[in-house]
């Protein structure tokens, strides 16, 4: 019997179905094609777009048609499904969004499942008992990647980084179309909720402006001060690059949280990142690892990030940065 991978997405944290598409990525390239059933819970009204997941390797799709995102209810709902699924062995992922940490985090304990939060990377294994699943995320302080395997449970979960998977390219690779069907119970409205405060976030609309840069600038903690940080931020401006940092100068208050890139903070993928006084701590290392080409300016000669990248530069990035004003402007 056929493996199920279940991959939850609400509406609501991923609109674009940019993470659901690189969850489905994963997914579709842990097992053969006859080895698996690939299968999409999605929590909305707006499905539409749901069609053209099958060429990410999606088999079926179940609507929850609700606007209630009462995670306790939503938990539920998955109980019910993955239970009547029938599956030997199943593999649910859920994006490491904050609604969706909730439903992981109540569903493993409905139905005695194992939970690895924050993967950054998912293998399949094959052994003489038979398949499992490692789950790949930083630990001890972010200072190095653990591999993690659940046992005693026929349900793995975890919750994954966004950008932490390559998107695939999209193929046709299966000749019928995605087989949607909605959920034929319906949830319960939540129960009445007094709203206390409301507070536009900083960090969301960096957090948003990070993951769609094509040119990042990390600074990490050779970058010093204020005065040096101006620098950078002066050189990605001439370059329509965008600022982003470890998590070091988020600590000693130079740059926002929304700013951070790691395992503590977002996971990008842009086309050129210019990495600039960082050392290459693993946690910083797991959020860049999609980016296509990395430059590295650092004077250490020895320094850790120069393994991760494409180019480097043993220099001092000061020197660098302000040849490059002069330069622009005459």
């Amino acid at each position: 019997m056929k493996t199920g991978i279940w991959v939850v997405c609400n509406e609501n944290s991923d609109p674009s179905h940019k993470h659901l598409k690189q969850m489905l990525s994963k997914a579709s390239g842990l097992l053969d094609e006859n080895e698996a059933i690939i299968q999409i819970v999605y929590f909305g009204i707006n499905y539409s777009g749901l069609q053209s997941l099958s060429q990410y390797g999606a088999d079926k799709a179940i609507v929850i048609e609700t606007m209630n995102n009462d995670y306790r209810q939503c938990s539920d709902a998955l109980a019910k499904l993955i239970q009547e699924g029938n599956y030997p062995r199943s593999l649910v992922l859920f994006p490491a969004a904050e609604w969706e940490k909730c439903v992981a985090a109540c569903l493993a304990i409905k139905i005695g499942a194992c939970l690895t939060a924050e993967c950054v990377d998912i293998e399949a294994n094959r052994t003489e008992n038979g398949l499992n699943f490692d789950f790949i995320r930083a630990a001890v302080n972010s200072t190095l990647l653990a591999r993690i395997q659940c046992v005693n449970t026929h349900i793995c979960m975890c919750t994954c980084k966004k950008n932490a998977f390559e998107l695939s390219q999209p193929i046709l690779k299966k000749e019928a179309p995605l087989h949607i069907t909605k959920w034929a119970e319906s949830l319960a409205d939540p129960p009445p909720a007094t709203i206390l405060h409301t507070a536009l976030l900083k960090h969301n609309i960096q957090n948003a402006a990070l993951e769609k840069a094509s040119v990042v600038f990390g600074v990490g903690r050779g970058v010093q001060n204020k005065n040096d940080v101006l620098l950078v931020e002066q050189v990605a401006k001439k370059y329509n690059g965008v600022l982003a940092c470890t998590r070091a100068l988020v600590e000693e208050g130079l740059l926002d949280k929304g700013m951070q890139v790691g395992q503590s903070g977002i996971h990008i993928a842009p086309k050129i990142y210019i990495a600039i006084g960082i050392s290459g701590a693993t946690q910083h290392i797991v959020g860049i690892k999609s980016a296509k080409t990395v430059l590295a300016i650092n004077t250490d000669p020895q320094a850790r990030i120069f393994q991760y990248s494409d180019y480097y530069i043993v220099e001092d990035f000061r020197k660098i940065f302000k040849k490059l004003l002069q330069y622009e402007e005459k």
